[in-house]
């Protein structure tokens, strides 16, 4: 683990329970037994922070069902979501309740706003949180999937309200999908924001796993039958979008190393991000979060394999994929 390099985050959103309804859902790892595994690897690389969400369905539930030692000395970050339930003060403490319920603990160190919500006004969902904040049950705020005025707005309010403000900003990030972070980043900075990003590997895209004229496999989000397969093939499926990441295939490839090593290098050197941000790093095997976490610990890429992903990146740069306030909410 480096201190100096952007902080890395265990994604929980593929943990489930063995009941779990792997067609409809992220889950790919079904109970403690295949759960476990993933979390005791992870925290025997340093590592001490998950991150989950009411929304994942049986996630929190399986973090739950860990032992726990496991969750002692872990920080763990939830989210509400208006999806669920519009964040009035009232779901929001409820939607809370619920997440402590099914993690089995009485607090947590951070709560996001999981996506902005049309339904209330922002005032009365951050008194929400505020509540949350004095009654000791969380020690960190932050937001995710919010435009730049939005979080203007935000801090802003918080402010002059005296309520917690944010710390912290999740959104999506990647090689080919920088538009959100190039467009917020100044002004987290501004209100000493710090970023988390997910969605590195664009939903497996910079793997180099699938073909633009061929059906991903059965079990991947952008096989035709995955029910994020519509909006995440609206964000990716393009010609253009793949042309990009065959530059990048190759450009691994001539330098002898895996595409989704390059990628996630790319992602701790190049990206931007300090060690005061971070990643989040997912997985739906113990074998593909031990790669992740070997990859993330590697040194910078080649200024020659850096310039390939500034290429990519130039020519899908006008496709502003998933960028803040546009109507892309997939996470």
């Amino acid at each position: 683990m480096s201190e100096s390099l952007p902080q890395l985050s265990l994604g929980a959103a593929t943990f489930g329970l063995k009941s779990s309804n792997r067609a409809e859902t992220f889950v790919r790892l079904q109970g403690k037994d295949e759960v476990q595994p993933l979390m005791d690897l992870f925290k025997s690389f340093g590592y001490k922070e998950v991150d989950t969400a009411r929304i994942y369905t049986d996630s929190e539930a399986a973090l739950g069902e860990l032992d726990k030692s496991s969750l002692a000395d872990l920080r763990i970050s939830t989210k509400v979501h208006p999806f669920i339930t519009p964040l009035t003060i009232e779901n929001i403490l409820q939607q809370f309740d619920e997440s402590l319920a099914a993690l089995g603990v009485e607090n947590v160190d951070l709560l996001y706003l999981h996506h902005p919500d049309d339904k209330t006004p922002i005032e009365e969902s951050l008194e929400g949180v505020d509540i949350l904040y004095k009654q000791g049950k969380i020690r960190r705020f932050g937001l995710s999937n919010h435009s730049p005025s939005q979080v203007d707005e935000i801090v802003s309010i918080c402010k002059s309200k005296g309520y917690i403000a944010p710390t912290m900003y999740q959104g999506l990030y990647s090689p080919i999908a920088r538009t959100g972070y190039l467009e917020i980043r100044d002004l987290l900075k501004k209100h000493g924001i710090h970023y988390y990003a997910y969605g590195i590997m664009a939903a497996g895209l910079l793997t180099g796993k699938n073909k633009f004229d061929e059906e991903p496999k059965e079990d991947a989000r952008l096989h035709s039958t995955s029910f994020l397969s519509g909006h995440l093939r609206e964000r990716y499926w393009h010609r253009e979008v793949f042309a990009a990441l065959d530059l990048l295939a190759k450009a691994a490839e001539k330098e002898g190393i895996p595409f989704a090593q390059a990628t996630n290098r790319w992602m701790r050197h190049h990206s931007g991000l300090t060690k005061e941000d971070g990643i989040l790093v997912g997985a739906s095997s113990f074998k593909q979060l031990e790669q992740n976490l070997l990859d993330l610990e590697m040194g910078p890429l080649s200024p020659t394999l850096v310039d390939a992903y500034e290429n990519a990146w130039k020519s899908v740069e006008h496709r502003r994929i998933a960028a803040p306030g546009s109507s892309d909410k997939v996470k």
